[in-house]
């Protein structure tokens, strides 16, 4: 549903889409929903400062915001009345399936920001050949399988939580995404285990 809504949302090809989620599954489906829609996905932490936040919409030129009913009203103010919202958890069935995107291997996937440690945040475009090369090449090095479990602590804003992400995703494997916000320290390895 969440793609098919992006798609009835903003059905132009290849644009960019800034995503809004809490480090949880919501944060996967809209991951997923903008990929099989076709578009780069742009993703935003919602706990990261809202200057940032506001600095990544815009300089992304995002075409839509995809959030979830948790990150609405931050969405809201992020996007103001110039970057329309998409709201997966109002997305409802998808109907008939639209008519999905052929998506060619140097198309860009994602745009990740730089901390901006050194001046403004950069975005840096990821194209699906890339990201695809490199997980099966991780995936192979690690024997990655189904009965696998991975674990997700970074940000879906950093390149650490690519690997993750991808790893268990396109090898079957069980992606557990671990939330320091949410969780104390201390219970890590009660959790892992």
């Amino acid at each position: 549903g969440a793609a098919a809504a992006l798609l009835r949302a903003r059905p132009e090809p290849g644009e960019r889409v800034a995503l809004l989620f809490e480090h949880d599954a919501a944060m996967i489906v809209g991951i997923l929903a903008a990929l099989r829609a076709g578009k780069t996905y742009v993703p935003i932490d919602p706990l990261y400062p809202r200057e940032r936040s506001a600095y990544v919409l815009e300089d992304s030129g995002a075409a839509a915001l995809l959030t979830n009913a948790a990150n609405l009203e931050l969405a809201r103010e992020l996007a103001g009345d110039t970057v329309p919202l998409v709201d997966v958890d109002a997305a409802g069935d998808a109907g008939d399936a639209p008519a999905w995107a052929e998506i060619a291997p140097d198309s860009p996937a994602y745009i990740l920001y730089t901390s901006g440690s050194t001046g403004r945040p950069k975005g840096v475009v990821q194209s699906h050949r890339n990201v695809l090369h490199h997980v099966r090449v991780y995936g192979a090095n690690l024997r990655i399988g189904p009965d696998d479990a991975m674990t997700l602590f970074s940000s879906y804003t950093f390149d650490a939580a690519v690997m993750a992400i991808y790893g268990a995703l396109l090898h079957g494997a069980t992606l557990c995404p671990f939330s320091w916000r949410e969780e104390a320290a201390s219970g890590v390895a009660v959790w892992m285990r």
